[in-house]
């Protein structure tokens, strides 16, 4: 009777995290809008997914160094998650050190998991981004706990930026921005912050980052 409870036990655990799983925001984001989805494998299988994609072409890579993080990106043949037909869907992995906590100066190395959109030169082309942009918008505000709205205003550049959070990070996992006047042409840009734990994906500074010091100080 002992073990046939213990295994019940069991059993019910795993459901309740395979259904926290599929309730996850930052998972619904991912498997609606990416290609490669870094949390339902390991991190290096998902690496290699992303690079390896046959789907790519104009790839380009930088290996990190002593001076230099890991940079990688490419154009998805014919691979788009949107509602509207962009003129061209890049994705990218790019390494970059943030200081997390107070207590850690010398920063802690994210990865940011971007995929961009690139709008025609005309202005309908801006405007079938925009409001491709109200509509992930719409649908993430579903998902999310909570976003801050932000307008992009930096010399000749100018646009809306939503940072989304979950409730169990200490930074913003998700980011969607429209910018004009960064490239020649109008751009949607989706952008997941993750780190490696080991061999698999986490939200930096969440409950699932070994490194989060104990005596948080954010």
């Amino acid at each position: 009777m002992k073990k046939c409870l213990c295994l019940f036990t069991v059993s019910i655990l795993l459901l309740t995290g395979l259904n926290a799983q599929r309730m996850d925001p930052v998972l619904k984001f991912s498997n609606k809008y990416y290609r490669s989805n870094p949390f339902t494998t390991t991190f290096g299988t998902f690496l290699e997914h992303v690079m390896n994609d046959p789907d790519l072409k104009n790839v380009k890579k930088q290996l990190r160094t002593d001076t230099s993080l890991f940079v990688f990106n490419g154009t998805y043949t014919n691979y788009n998650p949107f509602d509207f037909k962009p003129s061209r869907v890049d994705v990218a992995l790019v390494e970059q050190n943030v200081q997390l906590y107070v207590d850690r100066p010398e920063g802690d190395t994210i990865m940011l998991f971007v995929l961009i959109a690139f709008a025609d030169s005309t202005a309908k082309g801006a405007e079938e981004l925009k409001k491709e942009y109200s509509k992930i918008q719409r649908r993430s505000d579903r998902w999310f706990l909570d976003r801050k709205e932000e307008d992009i205003t930096e010399a000749n550049v100018t646009g809306m930026s939503s940072n989304y959070f979950v409730d169990y990070a200490q930074v913003s996992p998700v980011s969607v921005e429209w910018v004009l006047g960064l490239t020649k042409v109008p751009i949607l840009r989706l952008t997941m912050r993750i780190r490696s734990r080991g061999n698999e994906a986490v939200i930096p500074a969440s409950l699932y980052d070994s490194s989060v010091p104990s005596d948080r100080s954010q």
